[in-house]
């Protein structure tokens, strides 16, 4: 797999999970009492760490399918 079509294939993904991870954690935290720049700034921590870490999986998959 290329670099570039790795790229094509993971950015969508990387993206919907962060997006998944936000919406998620917003839900979840809003039921537990969090309100106003909290609840925004824990959902929007949980978005990245997922963002990151479906990043680091597609790129060592992406490696690991090229051999």
């Amino acid at each position: 797999m290329t670099l570039p079509l790795l790229a094509a294939i993971s950015v969508p993904i990387c993206l919907l999970a962060g997006l998944m991870a936000f919406i998620i954690t917003y839900d979840e935290y809003q039921k537990h009492g969090f309100r106003g720049k909290r609840l925004l700034g824990e959902a929007f921590k949980a978005a990245i760490f997922a963002f990151l870490v479906m990043s680091a999986l597609t790129l060592l998959a992406g490696l690991f399918l090229r051999k």
